[in-house]
């Protein structure tokens, strides 16, 4: 029976242990084994292999691949860059939100909001709430054109409550 019992433990610690572990980096780090949550303060750094998070603060929760990160919020994939004050990625979704006066830069596109997300499947930016843009015109198709000519600032940002960006195709759709 004894046997069995410890079968039966090192079988339910199996999945935890094929899971591919983040890289983090951090000046003080704990870790509750219950719950798989990693939690870090300082100079915190999640490098997934994708993408790379820095905060002053974060909480990594490895079974369910979440990481939720506040303070000096830096989101790095690609030429692709976040940054705001908090971050909360969804692995199992492939999703990224970022909120708090987000800024994006995509090369020489550069976009500011209260809000914005990222869906690594479809490369999908969204962003929502004051959002500026700067890019070049042939970034703007079908609907998205009308934006030129109808919402821009004194400064020559566009302007909008809500708009999405595909990095893949470095494209604004609605």
């Amino acid at each position: 029976m004894k046997k069995i019992l410890i079968l039966v433990f090192l079988l339910c610690l199996f999945p935890l242990s094929c899971l591919a572990k983040p890289v983090i980096k951090c000046d003080k780090q704990t870790f509750d084994p219950l719950t798989t949550t990693y939690y870090l303060e300082g100079n915190v750094s999640v490098d997934t292999g994708s993408r790379l998070i820095t905060a002053n603060r974060a909480q990594v929760e490895l079974y369910s691949l979440e990481v939720y990160a506040e303070g000096n919020v830096n989101l790095t994939q690609d030429n692709m860059v976040f940054t705001g004050d908090t971050v909360h990625v969804y692995g199992s979704r492939k999703t990224a939100v970022v909120e708090g006066d987000i800024n994006f830069s995509d090369g020489s596109t550069t976009i500011t909001a209260s809000k914005g997300s990222f869906n690594w499947a479809t490369k999908d930016a969204v962003f929502e709430g004051n959002v500026l843009i700067n890019a070049d015109s042939s970034s703007f198709t079908g609907t998205t054109q009308n934006l030129l000519l109808t919402n821009k600032n004194e400064s020559g940002q566009i302007t909008t409550n809500k708009i999405i960006y595909n990095v893949r195709t470095k494209k604004f759709h609605e």
